[in-house]
């Protein structure tokens, strides 16, 4: 890839657009509604007779229930362009609201009673602890915010250019001036 198509691409991607929004929102659609229903309606059902699946279930309707929230959040996240105040906090609040997602979902790590299995002289319940996973992928998506962080900086002074508008103070391009009515003078 060219150096004039990496900068054609990061100009699509500093622009607002609606329909990157409602890409965006069709994507989390998909991955927090349809997946866990196809899961649920194709994959669990062809599980051998003798397999108590509940727990599956369960975590299955947590999926759906705890993505609702990032299912809304990621229309605005979608919309706005790199660089934009819009999309920096749109960002910020689909990664915090992504790290209760993992953590509720998985039940803060303690997937006890997830499969019961009848062996013939009773069943065996299957627990598995995942503390040391939950405390990797939330230290992840805390780093994902400097990474957040850092394309809204990058982004910032283009964003402005590109878009003829300042969406509020603290534009890094605009220096130290004296703001009278909304104006750097």
């Amino acid at each position: 890839m060219s150096r004039k198509d990496r900068m054609a691409k990061m100009e699509k991607k500093r622009r607002d657009s609606t329909a990157r929004g409602v890409g965006s929102l069709i994507t989390a659609f998909i991955w927090f509604i349809v997946v866990p229903k196809l899961i649920e309606y194709y994959l669990l059902p062809m599980m051998p007779e003798g397999f108590n699946l509940e727990g599956i279930e369960d975590i299955l309707d947590r999926w759906i229930l705890a993505g609702i929230p990032l299912l809304v959040i990621s229309l605005p996240k979608g919309y706005f362009g790199m660089g934009g105040r819009g999309w920096l906090v749109s960002s910020v609040l689909y990664s915090i609201l992504k790290i209760f997602w993992i953590l509720y979902v998985l039940n803060f790590g303690d997937v006890t009673g997830l499969i019961y299995m009848d062996d013939g002289s009773g069943w065996i319940r299957i627990d598995i602890v995942l503390s040391g996973f939950m405390y990797l992928m939330v230290a992840l998506r805390l780093l994902k915010l400097l990474v957040i962080y850092g394309d809204y900086r990058d982004n910032r002074t283009a964003y402005i250019e590109e878009n003829g508008k300042d969406n509020g103070p603290g534009n890094p391009s605009e220096g130290d001036g004296i703001r009278v009515k909304g104006r750097f003078n």
